[in-house]
This record gives structure tokens, sequence and C-alpha cells, in this order.
């Protein structure tokens, strides 16, 4: 990435003519630095991998929990046989 910065500026106007008796006028201004907005989209960007990668961890250790759970309720089961003999 080039350490050279890029900015855009735009400017918006709105004009109403207001049915309520009165207008509203909106004028928007903005600049925007391209280096920063790719900069931004790039963390994002590992933001979302970042929380699909816990989401499938989350997941894992649920199917995970959830099998050793069946697992204890099995072994307890043939521990009151043993135990009832």
């Amino acid at each position: 990435m080039s350490s050279a910065s890029v900015a855009r500026t735009s400017k918006y106007s709105y004009r109403s003519a207001g049915t309520a008796g009165g207008s509203a006028d909106v004028s928007i201004e903005y600049s925007a630095d391209l280096t920063a907005l790719s900069r931004l989209e790039d963390k994002i960007r590992l933001l979302q991998d970042d929380l699909e990668i816990e989401r499938e961890l989350r997941s894992r250790t649920s199917v995970s929990k959830s099998s050793s759970s069946q697992n204890v309720l099995k072994r307890r089961k043939v521990v009151q046989k043993v135990s009832l003999r």
C-alpha cells in the first residue's frame, strides 16, 4: 500500500418544498480519505473472519460438550448396574 493519501470531498444538497407550510433544505458535505477507508475495509474483513472462526469454535465446543455429557450419563448407568450386582 502506498503512503500517498487521496482525499475526495463531495457535497450534496436536498431541497424540499414542505407540504406542511414549511421547507427543509439539507446540505451534506463530507471528505473521505480513500486510504483510511481502505484500512477500515481491511479491518472489517479481519473482524468478519474472526467472527466466523469464533462461531465455528463455539459450535464445535457445544457438540463436544454434548457428547461428553452423554458419555458421562452412559458411564453412570454402567456403574449403577455394576454396583447393583
